[in-house]
């Protein structure tokens, strides 16, 4: 299975939303809405604080990831967001995407990694654990409470 990882831009929002509206039952979760809007896609995406990416197996998009390299309140690097279209969940493609990330964030010099999953999230905590996630606080990101956790990553 090759991947890769392409920037997000305007030209393949439309991409991003579709994946992204993919999951109702996660925007659900975190906004109460099943779907987003191409503007919330903007606003999350199009931005110079954090690198996003659409990941491709072959020529299929298959996932988003939003990557925060330096978190201001603490200094780690943060995964924002990984999120993989409904059609291919439970089919190793979030594992493989994750794998791949994590070699490019060795590359990178990057020592360890920190994300939150929303307390309610099952699926994404159980994902997160099989990734090698520890977790290490309770924290809350707008109006959710999520679960903060970390992983050491090295060559």
């Amino acid at each position: 299975m090759t991947m890769r990882f392409l920037p997000i831009n305007e030209h393949n929002l439309h991409i991003a939303h579709e994946i992204y509206n993919s999951n109702p039952s996660y925007n659900r979760l975190e906004n109460g809405k099943p779907t987003r809007t191409m503007q919330e896609m903007r606003d999350e995406f199009l931005q110079d604080k954090t690198e996003s990416y659409l990941i491709y197996s072959a020529s299929t998009p298959v996932a988003v990831l939003d990557f925060l390299p330096h978190n201001p309140k603490d200094g780690f690097p943060w995964i924002g967001l990984m999120m993989v279209n409904g059609q291919f969940h439970s089919k190793g493609f979030g594992a493989k995407a994750y794998q791949l990330f994590e070699r490019k964030l060795v590359e990178r010099g990057f020592t360890s990694i920190r994300l939150a999953v929303l307390k309610n999230n099952v699926s994404g905590k159980m994902f997160w654990n099989k990734m090698g996630f520890s977790f290490y606080q309770m924290s809350t990101v707008g109006e959710n409470d999520v679960e903060c956790l970390e992983r050491t990553v090295s060559p």
